[in-house]
């Protein structure tokens, strides 16, 4: 029979008794799993920042409301909200703190999932922890870094593995049974109404129930009965759950609900678009998650990165492997056909249940760019399926360590590259913050920024948006927000048809909206080792070093809607302390006070970037400088300028002297000093001569 074991009832005891006797000798395995899922980011730990969906709780916490919480989170999860009620009083917006915290959930997800493993099979010990240990570093899923976001799903996972931990012990424990159960039932309760992620994962507990039962060696109908009576608590919150989620909670909502699962409603209909999605990603999540880590593009030993992130990881991998084969003297090594069979299906359930929520809805785990979070659920399985796969493929316990001390080696390393990828990009998101403070101290409520570009590849355009109110949002208003961000691909209407009133709008996000108009713009370029952030005004259409997306939008910049304020204070709290001045600093506060026409407050920085030595970036940049001396008066220094920039640009761009020449002849006082210098500049640079051609 697939279920029999070997085992007597009395062994079953007398091998759970043992397990707490080694408990006392072995109890360092909680503090090695720790170790190992902090392993990939420990030397990260303290460079990391906020990403993606990260901004709409930074931007929540705001408020520091319930009341808006519950207003933003009604649209999917509203019970969720009780997880940031109760994590933002003591975390704050610390972004290292939220990186420990949800570090320590993912652990203690783990250290769930291993409970409840060596709870069924408790003569498995090392199948048992290897199957936790891949479940902490599974690469299939590579957000963990995004931690405020994802802090919700792994509280929810944590909840969901110990209740199944609390479940197993309530049935070796029978002593205790109504206290184990206790608290399963109410984390089974809890996690089913915080997010619907793990929702059909609750389908297990019969079959792993059924397994616990069958090692009385009873008949079938006392196996069912058990069966179902341990099971109907947890039924009762599957049943309650369903009825909230799919019949009151909907009439609830005066939008559909995002996360329905109309494709399985429609099931008759495009049952082939199901059974593909599904096939693929029990696939994809299963095996290639793994086979991918060793595919060329992952591959590039001419980057010191990936050298070192391949050593660290398989120095990583070799001794976690040599600490747990010293332990081999415990384990009861040749492989049982039950097992075998116990595990496969308990595996196979777990990566077709954990995903079954996710196909439902017509989503994959292979389609988009934030896509591979849709693995967390089918995770579960796909590392018991793992670790089934070489226990029964190899028969030699050495050789089944050696490759899944590979694996997780493979696996550290690459969330260790990842983990190095997130630092660089919280540098350059944290750069772009920065120097548009340094632009825009403050903004007319209503401007929306329109840009080619994200701020960081690790953005989306509403994450961009909410970090804008983070940035820029002095009042209490959470609802109808007065800034945010858009893409240029998205406004190709206005952009192709010109109108200075065109209405931009967003309501694409719960209850977030936001109206604004073209007129309202600012077209904003990113920084990067070439030039610093641009707040694109007219000398810089002029003078050519805009690319030819940008200039098809520069038009509708109005940097009107800049308010020179002087702030006393910044979020430093979220985006970190102010970064030493470069030159970056010197132009932007010049462009600034360029826009203002204080020509002495542009020569003053000009005067401090000398003094260290600074250079500019881009040639373009030292436009404010010129304009400024020119209305000083300073015609000399003026003229170095421009030579400067004909220096630095003729290679690339030979038309930029001639652009931003004539963009001065607009912008300055007309004297004939002026028309003279000018018309110097144009004739020295033969800028007649382009003009004529």
């Amino acid at each position: 029979m697939i279920f029999e074991k070997v085992i007597t009832p009395s062994e079953t005891r007398f091998l759970f008794n043992s397990q707490l006797r080694i408990r006392k000798t072995v109890n360092w395995f909680p503090v090695f799993l720790l170790l190992v899922t902090v392993a990939p980011y420990i030397l990260f730990i303290n460079r990391l920042g906020f990403y993606w969906d990260d901004w709409q709780i930074v931007f929540l916490e705001k408020a520091r409301a319930w009341q808006t919480f519950w207003n933003y989170f009604v649209y999917d999860r509203p019970f969720s909200i009780w997880t940031y009620l109760l994590t933002l009083p003591v975390i704050g917006l610390n972004p290292v703190l939220w990186q420990i915290n949800t570090l320590l959930l993912r652990w203690l997800s783990g250290w769930g999932l291993y409970l409840t493993l060596i709870g069924i099979w408790p003569d498995k010990r090392w199948q048992t922890r290897w199957m936790a240990i891949l479940f902490v570093v599974f690469p299939g899923f590579s957000q963990q870094l995004i931690s405020v976001a994802y802090s919700q799903h792994f509280i929810t996972y944590a909840l969901f593995t110990l209740s199944l931990a609390g479940m197993v012990a309530a049935v070796n424990r029978p002593e205790y049974r109504r206290f184990f159960m206790g608290l399963a039932w109410l984390a089974c309760l809890l996690q089913l109404f915080t997010m619907e992620y793990f929702s059909a994962l609750e389908l297990l507990r019969p079959l792993i129930l059924l397994i616990l039962f069958l090692r009385d060696k009873k008949d079938w109908r006392y196996t069912l009965n058990q069966m179902l009576i341990n099971w109907a608590p947890y039924l009762l919150n599957l049943i309650l759950f369903c009825v909230w989620r799919f019949i009151i909670y909907p009439g609830w909502l005066q939008n559909s609900d995002p996360n329905t699962p109309g494709l399985l409603k429609s099931l008759s209909e495009h049952w082939v678009d199901f059974l593909n999605i599904s096939l693929r990603d029990s696939l994809g999540i299963s095996l290639f998650s793994w086979l991918n880590l060793l595919t060329p593009d992952n591959i590039n030993i001419h980057l010191k990165e990936f050298n070192f992130s391949f050593l660290y990881g398989l120095l990583s991998g070799a001794l976690a492997g040599f600490v747990l084969y010293r332990t081999r003297h415990l384990e009861n090594l040749p492989p049982e056909k039950t097992f075998l069979i116990q595990s496969f299906l308990l595996g196979l359930s777990g990566v077709i249940l954990g995903g079954l929520p996710v196909w439902s809805s017509g989503r994959s785990s292979a389609v988009g760019m934030w896509s591979d979070r849709f693995t967390l659920g089918p995770m579960l399985g796909a590392c018991i399926l793992l670790v089934w796969l070489v226990d029964w493929a190899f028969r030699n316990f050495r050789q089944k360590l050696l490759v899944l001390s590979l694996l997780l080696g493979l696996a550290i390393a690459f969330h260790f590259r990842t983990a190095n990828q997130y630092v660089k990009n919280w540098e350059i998101q944290k750069t772009y913050y920065w120097h548009l403070l340094w632009r825009a101290p403050d903004l007319k409520p209503g401007t929306n920024i329109i840009s080619t570009q994200l701020p960081s590849a690790l953005l989306s355009n509403y994450a961009a948006g909410f970090g804008l109110n983070v940035l820029y949002n002095h009042g209490p208003e959470m609802k109808k927000v007065p800034y945010w961000y858009f893409s240029s691909a998205v406004i190709n209407d206005p952009i192709n048809k010109p109108n200075p009133e065109f209405p931009l709008r967003y309501s694409e996000l719960r209850n977030i909206s936001y109206e604004g108009a073209l007129s309202q713009s600012l077209i904003v370029t990113r920084p990067s080792n070439e030039r610093c952030l641009w707040l694109v005004t007219p000398y810089l259409q002029s003078s050519g070093a805009l690319t030819y997306d940008e200039e098809k939008i520069a038009a509708f910049s109005h940097p009107d809607q800049v308010i020179n304020n002087h702030r006393d204070s910044f979020p430093e709290n979220i985006i970190g302390r102010e970064p030493a001045h470069d030159w970056c600093y010197y132009f932007e506060k010049a462009d600034l006070a360029n826009q203002a026409n204080d020509p002495a407050a542009v020569i003053n920085l000009w005067s401090q970037s000398q003094e260290l030595a600074l250079k500019p970036r881009n040639p373009a940049e030292l436009y404010p400088f010129i304009r400024a001396f020119m209305l000083e008066g300073d015609l000399h220094q003026a003229h170095e300028l421009i030579g400067t920039v004909h220096d630095q640009s003729s290679a690339s761009l030979p038309d930029m002297v001639c652009g931003l020449s004539r963009q001065l002849s607009r912008e300055t006082e007309p004297s004939p000093e002026n028309k003279a210098f000018i018309q110097s500049i144009l004739v020295e640079f033969k800028c007649l001569q382009v003009n004529k051609q």
